[in-house]
């Protein structure tokens, strides 16, 4: 059973108890102890018996002071006579005339638990008064590993570092170099990783001081026991947004990235523009950052890539509204023929009368802005980011060569098309449902997530509505006080490293009461690399220092000199490969149900405007009913990966992904508008030589009178 108060681990009595605003405070009486373990410490725990041994009140040191003989006048007149004699204060003396008034932080309750055969407990209230004279112990070793593995709720949770007071470090080790006092015993501090998942974890740091390397051990971390998981077994992926080209390969001065970790080398996969530094890092390259913008909804792409002083033109308003057909028509043109493009072909794209030509340019020079900067037509980005985030990958986007606003535009399309994705599914049932649960890394969140953040913007939007849709945020800034303070109120986790300004500093604490007055003081004064000071909800209820282990001596897989020039053997590698198979069972999907017999099959149209009996070479059907009838004929995985869930839960193959396998088994095929009955609708015209002989087109679609 664990003893609380040890004999070697007293220090002195209970005094007092206050209450100072929002903080309960206790004083203690402490003689002078000659050894330094049992000497006060800012920032230290202790122990203040209550009823009996087996329960305590856990606090943190704030601020002590001599009191006493030693303290008064005469003290002060004997301490100036004893430096007039270059003579030291006997250590007799100050045990017998010395002790120090110590001023706690009541941060909860400890108690030993019979139920579980003797292990401790943490009580987060602190109701109770310990009586006048009541013990008060250093915790124990055994209490000190306890209380640094609060976080933790499951056994295979890793240590992100060791314990930490100022410069004293509690590693069980020999005095290092880098160290002003390293000494045991080592006291790992654990941080169960997967309390990131759909939680707002926020970062805060001056550059320097070891973020980064924070961040790329978490995540290491995260995924050390397998892919992680959400509450409903959902596998959860990793999207992180790099600004500095950082995370994935090593930099120029050999510090390690996600490549060089054992057990990611299968879970990561980059779009980067940067040339390969050698074929072996070349492996985990699954392309450029640019988008098929003719993928993206026109709303999406406009909201975002367009100045917020023209969103209410009338060009922006109508490139907004335009229908899908239409959108994938304009952006093809217009990638084609830039400022070349002809103002009556866009106007007849877009559907503008012949009166509007004033907006069909403006919507060319606004549309080729956002093309040259943004689209690749053969740019699968956000269709494979989608794609390896459902499968539980580590999905980095390198956004380094971009500029800052291209930046933002990629990361914000992106973001949206996830959340969108996640929205859609949120209430289908378990089977039918699409969520992709993921935790996007958003470095210099200040610049997104600020006070002055559009709350239609999609940064905005997944970090303060995401969790609900499976969706976490790691939000990384030099400058909390400039962040939202919505979002800051509603953080999850908080890590802390070294920060200068006052008002920073103030923002952190009025919006996390956690970080006292004495925290903040070492947040401040103490400008060590790898400190660090978190707070985890719900079960890390106080504020704990930390030195952050070193990432470098987890990422230790670097590949042999002749190494270099080979490909590894990784999943990223194997992509391709897997992607051509998914797409060819997808094309015999579309073949099987073109061609199908069943009271279910598809139904074929005379093309719109086609007279009963006259000959055609082409056959039309309703564009959703084959995504549907597709994607219903797929399997499980094959629908995870092509199809999106419409608002009854049916799954519908993606525009890009049907017309693609489309294309595979009829070369030539059109999407054209029709009206049948009462309704106008999208259909694909699909040769007749791909359809058995036998097929009847039925007649009954007409041209629309106007779109």
């Amino acid at each position: 059973m664990a003893d609380l108060f040890p004999n070697d681990c007293l220090i002195g009595m209970f005094k007092g108890f206050a209450e100072e605003g929002l903080e309960f405070r206790a004083e203690i009486v402490a003689p002078y102890h000659r050894d330094a373990a049992l000497a006060p410490r800012i920032g230290q725990f202790l122990l203040v018996e209550l009823d009996h041994p087996e329960e305590a009140a856990l606090g943190r040191i704030t601020r002590f002071f001599p009191v006493g003989l030693m303290a008064s006048r005469e003290g002060d007149e004997y301490l100036a006579e004893m430096h007039r004699s270059s003579s030291a204060v006997p250590a007799e003396l100050k045990e017998r005339r010395l002790r120090y008034s110590v001023k706690i932080r009541l941060l909860g309750g400890v108690r030993v638990d019979p139920g579980s055969g003797g292990g401790l407990r943490f009580v987060p209230t602190s109701r109770r008064l310990p009586h006048l004279g009541a013990k008060v112990a250093v915790p124990s070793e055994e209490v000190m590993e306890f209380l640094c593995g609060l976080s933790v709720q499951t056994d295979d949770a890793s240590a992100i570092g060791v314990y930490a007071l100022g410069e004293t470090i509690f590693d069980g080790g020999p005095p290092r170099p880098d160290s002003w006092d390293s000494r045991g015993p080592r006291l790992d501090v654990r941080f169960d990783c997967r309390s990131m998942v759909a939680r707002r974890s926020f970062v805060f740091a001056r550059a320097g001081y070891g973020k980064s390397n924070m961040l790329k051990l978490l995540i290491s971390q995260l995924y050390k026991a397998g892919i992680p998981t959400d509450d409903s077994g959902r596998k959860v992926g990793m999207l992180i947004l790099d600004p500095e080209g950082e995370y994935f390969w090593p930099d120029d001065q050999g510090r390690p990235g996600f490549c060089n970790v054992e057990w990611l080398k299968d879970r990561i996969a980059v779009f980067t523009d940067r040339a390969e530094p050698n074929a072996y890092y070349g492996s985990w390259r699954r392309g450029g950052v640019r988008l098929d913008v003719r993928e993206l909804k026109p709303s999406d792409v406009v909201s975002l890539c367009i100045s917020a002083e023209r969103q209410e033109q009338q060009n922006v308003n109508k490139l907004r509204s335009l229908r899908e057909d239409r959108w994938r028509k304009l952006v093809d043109y217009v990638h084609e023929h830039r400022h070349q493009a002809d103002e009556q072909k866009i106007q007849k794209i877009a559907g503008f009368s012949e009166g509007e030509a004033v907006e069909a340019r403006a919507i060319r020079s606004n549309l080729t802005t956002i093309l040259t900067r943004l689209h690749d037509p053969d740019g699968q980005l956000q269709q494979q980011a989608r794609d390896l985030l459902a499968e539980g990958m580590i999905v980095i986007v390198d956004l380094s060569l971009l500029s800052g606003t291209v930046g933002l535009q990629v990361s914000g399309l992106l973001l949206k098309a996830i959340f969108d994705n996640n929205q859609r599914s949120f209430t289908l049932d378990a089977g039918q449902s699409r969520v992709v649960p993921v935790i996007a890394v958003l470095e210099e969140a200040q610049s997104v997530l600020g006070r002055n953040a559009d709350d239609e913007s999609p940064f905005v939007a997944w970090a303060k509505e995401g969790r609900k849709y499976g969706l976490g945020a790691v939000m990384v800034t030099q400058q909390p006080g400039s962040m939202s303070p919505q979002l800051l109120s509603q953080g999850d986790n908080f890590f802390t490293f070294h920060l200068l300004s006052a008002h920073d500093l103030k923002t952190l604490q009025h919006h996390n009461a956690h970080f006292s007055d004495d925290i903040l003081a070492a947040v401040m004064n103490e400008p060590i690399k790898g400190n660090c000071y978190f707070w985890s909800a719900p079960d890390q209820p106080f504020v704990l220092s930390a030195r952050i282990a070193d990432f470098a001596k987890v990422a230790t897989d670097f590949p042999a000199t002749d190494a270099i020039g080979k490909p590894a053997e990784v999943k990223a590698a194997r992509l391709d490969a897997e992607h051509e198979a998914a797409n060819n069972q997808l094309i015999d999907a579309v073949r099987n149900t073109l061609t199908a017999r069943s009271d279910n099959a598809i139904e074929f149209y005379l093309p719109p405007g086609t007279a009963v009996g006259k000959a055609t070479k082409e056959a039309a059907c309703y564009k959703p009913r084959l995504a549907a009838r597709v994607g219903e004929s797929l399997p499980e995985e094959l629908q995870r990966k092509f199809t999106t869930p419409g608002r009854t839960g049916t799954a519908y193959v993606r525009d890009e992904a049907l017309e693609e396998a489309l294309r595979a088994v009829a070369s030539d095929v059109q999407v054209v508008r029709a009206v049948r009955g009462d309704r106008v609708g999208d259909f694909y015209l699909i040769p007749t030589k791909t359809l058995p002989d036998d097929t009847q087109l039925r007649p009954g679609l007409m041209p629309p009178t106007s779109d």
